[in-house]
């Protein structure tokens, strides 16, 4: 008899990414010490079945909340030494004492990881350096090689939180409110700092002034974001559309539609209203 079962049980459909990313959020918000395990084995039955995204459980202490949380990396993989680099890319020195610090870093919310070699001349990466002339250490923006992994209910969410670096500091970037924060000298002040959420507290970080002008909010439309779509539905709106769109397709159906398809420009002007390339196709 089991025999006989096992070919139908490798053609039934897996649960959805997000019932089973549910099933450990659940567990973790209202279970106990007690349910503890259980919310690592519902993670582990997540792991298996959709390896990415990456997801991971993140302690309440690391990031000072009341409760542990699952977190979701934006990036398809994650790599600690990819972030190594983009430090020393910056002039700065690496040491050993920086690494922990690092890592807890790695677990913030915002699902950020390191940006890629590939995408250091990408729209938005140009855009930063043209008004501070920092170079990216980590981001939270999925790349179209992300997307081609991704479950067929799972989307990134809009960039969030970015890691900057110079030579002598770091600095986060909030995509939000489009504007920068000096964080500290050291990845343990950026580490301290993100617990207590400077970034969002008048009193908290410092703020950068904008290197002229502060740009106009269609500036956002150089940080890639997307929605998704099945493909009947994309189909649809390909029809019902007089104009195409930029999209990535992904597994099972899933479509990924930019919601601003600029062309990447090489080079960008921070400072011009980027509504008017709103009908610019890559």
């Amino acid at each position: 008899m089991a025999a006989k079962l096992r070919p139908l049980l490798s053609t039934m459909t897996p649960p959805a990414f997000n019932d089973l990313l549910y099933e450990v959020s659940k567990r973790l918000e209202y279970g106990g010490p007690e349910e503890a395990s259980d919310a690592w084995d519902a993670l582990g039955r997540l792991q298996a079945t959709y390896p990415s995204p990456p997801t991971e459980i993140v302690d309440a202490e690391v990031c000072e909340r009341e409760k542990s949380f699952v977190r979701i990396n934006t990036h398809a993989t994650t790599c600690v030494a990819d972030a190594i680099h983009n430090i020393r890319a910056s002039g700065r020195a690496f040491t050993t004492a920086d690494e922990r610090p690092l890592r807890l870093i790695l677990t913030h919310w915002c699902g950020w990881s390191a940006t890629k070699s590939p995408h250091r001349n990408d729209a938005w990466v140009n855009y930063i350096r043209q008004l501070y002339r920092d170079v990216p250490i980590l981001d939270s923006v999925a790349c179209p090689e992300d997307l081609v992994h991704y479950p067929a209910d799972h989307c990134s969410p809009e960039p969030s939180l970015f890691l900057l670096a110079t030579r002598t500091s770091y600095y986060v970037f909030d995509w939000e409110d489009m504007g920068l924060c000096l964080a500290g000298t050291t990845l343990k002040e950026v580490y301290t700092g993100l617990r207590e959420m400077k970034h969002k507290d008048p009193d908290g970080w410092p703020v950068v002034p904008w290197s002229d002008t502060r740009p106009e909010e269609g500036s956002r439309n150089c940080f890639p974001s997307y929605e998704l779509y099945s493909e009947s539905q994309f189909k649809a709106m390909e029809e019902a559309s007089s104009r195409p769109f930029k999209s990535f397709h992904g597994k099972d159906g899933a479509v990924f539609v930019l919601r601003y398809p600029l062309k990447d420009l090489a080079t960008l002007d921070p400072h011009q209203d980027l509504d008017e390339f709103s009908n610019f196709i890559a």
